[in-house]
């Protein structure tokens, strides 16, 4: 854990030679490409190894709404794809996903999705639809944004869709 990784000591030996004359400017979009590589490059085998990945802003988050899933539904199941965790009784129904893993739409803060958000009854129109016909999700930027009691409506009436009961 404590050793640099040597690819990415070579790319950094590789962006001091690649300064020119647009200086600290090439060197930081360099920096964030070779750490959006890495990051790609990161498989997790379970929750605890994304917890310690994330920034503390995240992780406060992401723990935040994993614990209430379990709360909630101390049975249900919890897998990783995609390099984050799904959350399945019957079929998939809720998944967490923190902006620091890649392949999301999500730029900042933690998301959680809603398989079959679709079919709830969202009578605040609390989740985000965009342009999605299926999957619906929140995204929380800080963890006092996070509305317990909506939440857990949300995810009980998402177990029922999925035909868990409750």
């Amino acid at each position: 854990k404590g050793r640099t990784n040597p690819w990415k000591r070579k790319c950094a030996i590789a962006l001091w030679f690649w300064f020119d004359k647009n200086g600290l400017a090439l060197e930081t979009t360099l920096t964030k490409q070779l750490d959006l590589m890495l990051k790609q490059k990161q498989k997790f085998r379970d929750a605890e190894e994304i917890v310690e990945f994330l920034p503390p802003e995240e992780r406060d988050i992401f723990v935040c709404l994993r614990e209430l899933i379990f709360k909630c539904i101390p049975e249900i199941r919890e897998k990783i794809s995609y390099n984050v965790p799904f959350y399945f009784m019957k079929k998939r129904i809720l998944f967490i996903w923190p902006s620091s893993i890649p392949w999301s739409r999500v730029k900042k803060g933690v998301t959680i999705g809603f398989c079959y958000g679709n079919l709830l009854v969202d009578e605040d129109n609390y989740l985000e639809k965009e342009d999605r016909k299926q999957v619906y999700m929140k995204t929380f930027q800080k963890k006092s944004e996070i509305n317990i009691p909506v939440l857990k409506k949300l995810i009980f009436e998402a177990v029922v869709v999925d035909g868990g009961g409750i």
